[in-house]
């Protein structure tokens, strides 16, 4: 094909300088008949360009383009029938991939050029591209936007979130739930995606808007959709048709591979997960990283939302009196029974947790929650117990075990039990009863049986410590405690309480104490 500049040389050698065309192609270099061609279509161009009344601007095009050939029915020489029935039966396959969640295993163009070659088909990486694209053109399909209503719809999906719990990273899942009307987000970060999880994301979501949308959105969930009856019919778990019954909202499903009908959601789980951790992604433990999800998901529920005037939240607003009213809410766990061990402690999902020591040996009940674990005797609640995913962790409460420490108190600085304690009860035994623990499990039960509250044994502790008391035993403690608050609070002021504490200090000396003793030789 000529270049313009070679067309433009071509008009003026013959129509300028009037030069033949057999001229014209010598010196130009260009066949007669294509220099013939040029001429005569530049001619006849012209020509209806000053007769015609019509729009000119094809004639225009026809006079300075190049003339462009008709390729159209032009046959594939190289792209043969059969080597189209191959490469759509690859694609095909990669449709079939996207269905069963293997996405990223698809052949790329490049990987179905080596596999047509390795069976000796003959063509360029260029055509086949070419080809390939023509085939999905043909395939895209048209979105309709849809109109919702207030407290019609709501969309729900998981997503999946890195963070660093207690300073090891962890895989976590994300709920997201998006209302179609206001834009309304709810989010709550959970260890896995298995049934209780995910009515547990339900039950909270409904309780944070206060009522229940008539229609719920879904992928093809495991926990939803048991087995498939063709390719729309599907039967679902009876557990997600209990919830439904239960809240009285509908269920509907997207087809496969078409997460687009819920695009709501599907774009949210992303911004959520952005907007909350992008920055902050250190955390103590799970309900820290709910607590603080929930204020940022809060924060942009009342951003001005960008294609409306008004926030999510006041939108929500507006469709709040069209849910349906949350009944009680739901409970689902899974519930089994095991034997306490000698340690007094259960095997949960490959983890120990502690049940109070006088159930050692027993059968015990348990209701196992995403977040908790509640163990019952006879129906009656006995413990309970944040849940660990980890693995072979002891969870242990130093309280179920005050009987045998009492008869062992020199076990109590190794005990795994103290070690796990927060860090208050660790610092008070560290500080006034590592030479006296018997007096610190002594505290312990006075706390755990109500009688005192640990605020009031901490600051009577240091009432003690101001009026100068040399031990602390769990008898000061208590007996301050249970007086009434003006009549242990030192005022330095009061000069009865001065007079009283210099007598004291006068009888405390001349009363030996303990080293006194010892360095007399005096045995105790």
């Amino acid at each position: 094909m000529i270049k313009l500049k070679t067309k433009q040389e071509i008009i003026l050698k013959h129509f300028r300088e009037e030069k033949s065309i057999r001229e014209v192609a010598a010196e130009t270099g260009i066949s007669r008949p294509t220099v013939t061609k040029y001429v005569n279509t530049y001619k006849e161009a012209q020509e209806n360009l000053n007769h015609t009344t019509k729009d000119k601007s094809v004639l225009i095009e026809e006079i300075v383009n190049l003339s462009r050939y008709n390729s159209t029915n032009r046959k594939s020489r190289k792209f043969t029938y059969e080597m189209k029935e191959v490469v759509l039966d690859y694609l095909k396959e990669n449709q079939q991939k996207i269905i069963l969640g293997q996405s990223k295993q698809q052949m790329k163009k490049i990987d179905i050029h080596e596999a047509l070659q390795n069976q000796g088909y003959q063509i360029s990486y260029s055509t086949l591209c070419e080809k390939i694209n023509i085939f999905k053109e043909r395939l895209k399909e048209t979105f309709i936007k849809q109109k919702y209503n207030p407290g019609e719809i709501c969309e729900f999906d998981w997503g999946k979130v890195k963070l660093i719990i207690d300073g090891k990273l962890q895989r976590l899942s994300i709920a997201v739930f998006t209302s179609a009307y206001s834009n309304y987000r709810y989010a709550i970060v959970l260890p896995k995606e298995d049934m209780t999880s995910f009515i547990h994301a339900h039950v909270n979501f409904f309780e944070n808007t206060g009522g229940v949308f008539k229609r719920m959105d879904y992928d093809n969930l495991a926990t939803a959709v048991k087995r498939f009856r063709g390719r729309s019919d599907r039967e679902l778990t009876d557990d997600f048709m209990k919830m439904s019954i239960y809240y009285q909202f509908k269920s509907r499903f997207c087809n496969i591979a078409k997460g687009n009908e819920k695009g709501h959601v599907e774009r949210s789980v992303e911004f959520v997960r952005r907007k909350a951790f992008c920055i902050n992604d250190k955390f103590d433990n799970i309900i820290q990283v709910n607590d603080y999800l929930f204020s940022k998901v809060n924060s942009l529920n009342q951003q001005q939302l960008s294609n409306r005037k008004k926030s999510a939240k006041e939108l929500f607003e507006e469709e709040q009196p069209f849910l349906y009213k949350t009944p009680v809410n739901y409970e689902y766990a899974e519930t089994d029974t095991f034997r306490v061990d000698k340690y007094s402690t259960i095997s949960v999902k490959t983890c120990h947790y502690s049940v109070p020591e006088k159930y050692n040996g027993r059968i015990v009940t348990v209701k196992i929650f995403p977040l908790k674990i509640i163990v019952y005797n006879n129906h009656e609640i006995i413990c309970t117990h944040n849940r660990n995913y980890g693995y072979n962790e002891w969870i242990l409460d130093i309280n179920h075990y005050l009987l045998t420490l009492k008869k062992k108190p020199g076990s109590v600085l190794g005990s795994y039990a103290l070690h796990q304690s927060c860090m208050a009860i660790k610092n008070l035994y560290n500080k006034y009863f590592k030479e006296s623990p018997r007096e610190f499990i002594d505290l312990l039960e006075l706390i755990k049986k109500g009688e005192i509250s640990f605020e009031k044994a901490e600051n009577a502790i240091l009432q003690l410590i101001k009026i100068g008391s040399f031990e602390i035993t769990v008898d000061k403690i208590k007996m301050i405690c249970l007086r009434k608050e003006r009549e242990f609070i030192y005022d330095d002021k009061d000069e009865i309480l001065k007079y009283c504490q210099h007598q004291l200090n006068i009888l405390s000396e001349l009363i030996p104490n303990k080293e006194t003793l010892l360095t007399n030789g005096v045995i105790l």
